[in-house]
């Protein structure tokens, strides 16, 4: 069982993860605000944990709102102005974990100085998405039909809970969407202690030492 980071203090590891991810999504946020070619903006978080950790320090789902949002709401205005709709998936398999995560959301919408972005701007999954299986969003016709929409603009946060689930055909489609960014973090801590596992072998030659990263072939790893 893969143990509950949430449960305790974030390591520093985790932090500066975090911290790597809040400052890609604040580059690429405002860009899919501002272009009058994107009509929508979806943001999937695919193994999204309860929000926070034992101090309130923020975690991914979290980030994702408190970025969205922008320092005095000026994104909230500007996504009014240009009339768009920003779209947060948040989808967390383990049911504990879950029923946080919501109440952590609903904690931080009542901080909100905009109390109606949810009906307004935003459009939270919970009842499509909450507790489900990866691959079955993935596959999902729904998922589809935005993942190959050029009128969409997608951020999407992959990690090491679901790593043994991506595999290469995933992968490709991801790589291959259009109007499409996505985050995979996977520590080398992971990739060391499960490097036997056929999901660390489909992207990782853990024979050799780690030497370069193209994508389509596999990364070498001592």
């Amino acid at each position: 069982m893969t143990k509950d980071i949430n449960k305790d203090k974030y390591p520093e590891e985790t932090k500066l993860k975090l911290q790597i991810f809040a400052e890609s999504f604040k580059e690429w946020f405002p860009v899919f605000i501002h272009s009058n070619y994107i009509t929508d903006v979806f943001i999937y978080d695919f193994f999204a944990g309860s929000g926070n950790d034992v101090e309130g320090s923020l975690g991914s789902p979290l980030i994702l709102l408190d970025v969205a949002k922008g320092e005095n709401c000026v994104y909230c205005a500007k996504v009014r102005e240009k009339d768009k709709k920003i779209h947060f998936s948040f989808n967390e398999k383990d049911n504990a974990k879950q029923k946080t995560l919501v109440e952590n959301i609903n904690l931080f919408m009542n901080r909100c100085l905009f109390k109606n972005c949810v009906t307004e701007t935003c459009v939270y999954d919970y009842k499509n998405f909450s507790r489900s299986e990866f691959k079955e969003i993935f596959q999902s016709n729904d998922f589809q039909t935005i993942l190959k929409s050029k009128k969409y603009g997608k951020f999407i946060i992959l990690d090491q809970y679901g790593f043994s689930q991506v595999g290469q055909d995933i992968f490709l489609r991801l790589v291959n969407a259009p109007v499409t960014d996505f985050i995979f973090f996977v520590s080398s801590s992971y990739i060391r202690r499960f490097k036997e596992e056929p999901a660390t072998k489909l992207y990782f030659d853990t024979k050799k030492k780690l030497i370069s990263m193209k994508i389509g072939q596999k990364i070498a790893i001592d």
